[in-house]
This record gives C-alpha cells, structure tokens and sequence, in this order.
C-alpha cells in the first residue's frame, strides 16, 4: 500500500474451489465510504476458479456454480467508493440462478473506465434458447442504462424475474431493447422505457 496516496494495490488474488455466501447486507456495505486511509483499491490480477456464489437475499436471491473469473487492473474502489471504475474481466458461470430463475452457459466480458461500464459479448442459455446481448451503464449518480438482448425458443416469463416489469407468456424469439437508472444497489431500477417484441406480440413499457 501507497501510504503517502493512500491506495491500495493488490498485485495478484488467485481463489479455486471457493465456496462463498455473501452476508445479507453486501449491498448496504457497498454503499458505505471506505475508511479514510485507503483512497482507492486496484486488483492488478484475479483469477476465480470452480467458485460458488450464493446470495440468499428474498428481494433477488441468485446462486452461480462452476464460476470462472479473470480480470486484470481492475479498480474496485475510488475516492473512498465502492465501484468498478477501471479495468478489464471476462466472466462465465456453468449454471446460475437469478430470482429463482435459471440460466446456463452464461459468459460476458466487462470493461470500466471512469465515464461507462461495458458489458459486452453476454451469451447465454435459457432452457434450451440462446441469447445474446450488452449492457452499458454510465458513471453519473444516477447510473443511467441501455440494455439489449435477443434470443431464440426462450421461454418469456424468465424476463419477468428478472427485469421486465410486465407479465409475459410464451416461448420463442424475441428482442428486447431497455433504458433506464439505477441509482443504487439497493434499489430497483428506475425511470423504465423500452420494448420487448416477439413475432407474435409486442409490449412497451415507459414512454419515448
């Protein structure tokens, strides 16, 4: 550690076989400012491998199994804050399960620099359909968002527990196209407009 800028420098955290819960207030924890020795916190290099992540929060529980992770020069945290500000990391899970719905084979590469937080290349199964998409999130306060996905034979109740704020029914292509903030990792997304269309029907939530 840097003690005259205060930043903290993590040249290599290497995890295998890890088995992880998190604590029921992880959110709330990342909301709160590090102590005022550490400015800033970099991981020049991390490796994730054969991990298990399990959230048992009742607002959005998730567990992901057979994680594998790598990332390099990512930093963590900035001016006392929780968040990826910078760095680069490919992700994927073998099966995962996000409010109670699952998902295999998912695998995304991240990307941060100080003005947008990339997710790029996100691949996927649902069932037996694949999808495909990317999300961006801007580094403002209220963390604005784009969202885009596309997929095939893909059952379209899954997007309810997820995100999408309507009912939906049925299976098969679709393509969603969504915006909106979020302001925290507490609090659900907001200021919702997008659309979900499928060659049968379509919806709209917010306006243009």
């Amino acid at each position: 550690m840097a003690k005259k800028n205060r930043r903290l420098q993590l040249d290599k955290l290497d995890f295998s076989n890890v088995r992880y819960t998190l604590p029921s207030d992880w959110r709330q924890f990342l909301q709160l400012p590090l102590p005022q020795a550490i400015q800033s916190i970099t991981l020049n290099n991390l490796s994730v491998e054969n991990g298990l992540f399990i959230d048992i929060s009742p607002d959005f529980p998730f567990q992901m199994t057979a994680a594998h992770i790598t990332g390099s020069q990512l930093q963590v945290a900035q001016q006392h804050k929780w968040g990826l500000r910078k760095g680069e990391a490919e992700y994927y899970v073998a099966a995962a399960t996000f409010n109670r719905q699952d998902i295999r084979a998912l695998w995304f590469k991240v990307s941060a620099t100080p003005d947008e937080l990339s997710v790029q290349d996100i691949k996927g199964l649902i069932q037996e359909g694949p999808i495909i998409g990317s999300l961006a999130i801007f580094q403002s306060p209220t963390h604005p968002f784009t969202l885009s996905l596309q997929g095939e034979r893909v059952p379209y109740e899954a997007f309810t527990h997820w995100f999408w704020p309507r009912p939906l029914s049925g299976q098969g292509n679709f393509s969603i196209n969504l915006k909106g903030n979020l302001p925290s990792l507490t609090a659900s997304p907001s200021s919702l407009q997008g659309t979900f269309i499928t060659p049968s029907f379509s919806q709209q939530v917010g306006s243009k």
